[in-house]
């Protein structure tokens, strides 16, 4: 029982140390205006990769062992259904780190690119909007280093 319970802590270690960056991302990628809509997309497509990932799982374990039931004679027909399985499933959340990384590694902040991609107009008070109305004033609240 405390196999199943250390790493199930492990776990849910890992997806603390993931997904608040990654959502971070996503979320600052968007304008305001379209940050429900980034939230739902983001929502949805976790239900589908953990949807994906049981139906991908129940595949591979009756690809391995058809329809015979799990018993102590047909474990060793299970255990190379779930190594590849895990093999194959590392291997998707290797890409998946790499996606994450490049966009933590080579930018993945709003408003470095922002400011260079979408045209601005001039406000009547001198400050600068996008054409969605947001403020790209830099006030330097954000900047750590002030």
């Amino acid at each position: 029982m405390w196999y199943v319970v250390a790493i199930l802590v492990l776990v849910g270690i890992g997806f603390g140390m993931f997904s608040p960056p990654n959502a971070n991302i996503i979320m600052g990628s968007v304008s305001r205006r379209d940050s429900g809509l980034a939230s739902a997309t983001t929502g949805t497509a976790r239900q589908i990769g953990q949807s994906m990932s049981i139906s991908m799982t129940s595949l591979i374990i009756h690809h391995y062992m058809g329809r015979n039931e799990l018993t102590r004679e047909t474990s060793e027909i299970f255990l190379p259904a779930m190594q590849t399985g895990f093999l194959i499933f590392a291997a998707i959340c290797l890409v998946g780190c790499y996606t994450s990384a490049s966009k933590l590694l080579y930018g993945g902040h709003r408003e470095e690119w922002r400011h260079q991609s979408v045209r601005t107009t001039a406000r009547p008070d001198g400050d600068e909007a996008d054409k969605d109305g947001d403020d790209l004033t830099d006030t330097g609240e954000n900047d750590p280093a002030r």
